[in-house]
C-alpha cells in the first residue's frame, strides 16, 4: 500500500501550520497544580426528634442575632416581621445561622422567605444554600445547592431533590445562604421554615 506523506497528512488538517505548532506546545505544558481543599469530618450524633416545623424568624421577636453571622452585609432595618440587609461591596455576601440540632431524616422541605428590594437590586439573583451537620461540620460544595433569590417569590427546596443531603450525616447544626458578589443589593429576610414528613423515615 502507498502511505500518505507528512505533507499530505498535514494538508488534511483544518489548522494552519502555526496553529498546529501552538497546539503541540500547549500539549507539552504540565497541568496546572491546585492546592487540595481539606474538609474535617466529625461524627454523627443521635439526638431526639424535634417538633416540626422549625421556624427561624428574623424579626425582632425571633432569633437572636448572636446566633447569626453576617458576611459583608449590613442591617438596614429590623422590625417585628423581617430584617433588611444591604450588600455594598464586591465581596461574597451571605448569612450563616446556627440552628438547633435537628435529625436530618426529619426534614422534608426548606422554605426561605427572602426577597430582593430597592431600586438598585436586580429582578433576580443567583445564590447558594449550604448546610452543615455534626458529621460534616464545615460548609462545603458537597453540602450545597444553587438557589435563585427573586423579588416576589420564596425559595422552596425539597430535600429529596438535594444531592448530598442523605449522605451528609446528622443532625443539622448550621445553614448558610450566599447572595453572591453583586454590590448595592438589598434583601428582606423574613423566615426560614424547615418542614417535616408526616412520619419520620428510617
Amino acid at each position: 500500500p502507498i502511505l500518505p506523506t507528512k505533507e499530505e497528512i498535514a494538508s488534511w488538517s483544518m489548522l494552519h501550520p502555526d496553529e498546529i505548532e501552538t497546539a503541540r506546545k500547549n500539549e507539552s505544558k504540565p497541568w496546572p497544580q491546585h492546592e487540595p481543599k481539606w474538609f474535617q469530618f466529625g461524627q454523627n450524633e443521635a439526638v431526639p426528634n424535634v417538633r416540626m416545623p422549625v421556624v427561624i424568624d428574623f424579626g425582632t421577636n425571633g432569633i437572636s442575632f448572636k446566633n447569626i453571622f453576617l458576611n459583608h452585609m449590613t442591617v438596614l432595618d429590623r422590625n417585628d416581621s423581617a430584617v433588611t440587609l444591604l450588600h455594598e461591596g464586591n465581596q461574597d455576601s451571605g448569612i450563616e445561622i446556627n440552628t438547633q440540632k435537628i435529625p436530618m431524616a426529619q426534614i422534608k422541605s426548606i422554605q426561605i422567605e427572602a426577597a430582593l428590594t430597592g431600586d438598585s437590586s436586580p429582578e433576580q439573583l443567583q445564590g447558594e444554600f449550604f448546610w452543615s451537620t455534626s458529621y460534616m461540620p464545615q460548609f462545603s460544595p458537597y453540602c450545597s445547592i444553587p438557589v435563585v433569590v427573586r423579588r416576589n417569590r420564596s425559595i422552596e427546596l425539597s430535600t429529596d431533590e438535594m444531592p448530598g443531603w442523605n449522605e451528609s450525616g446528622t443532625p443539622l447544626t448550621r445553614i448558610r445562604i450566599d447572595f453572591g458578589k453583586r454590590p448595592h443589593v438589598t434583601i428582606r429576610l423574613q423566615r426560614v421554615v424547615l418542614r417535616g414528613w408526616m412520619k419520620v423515615r428510617n
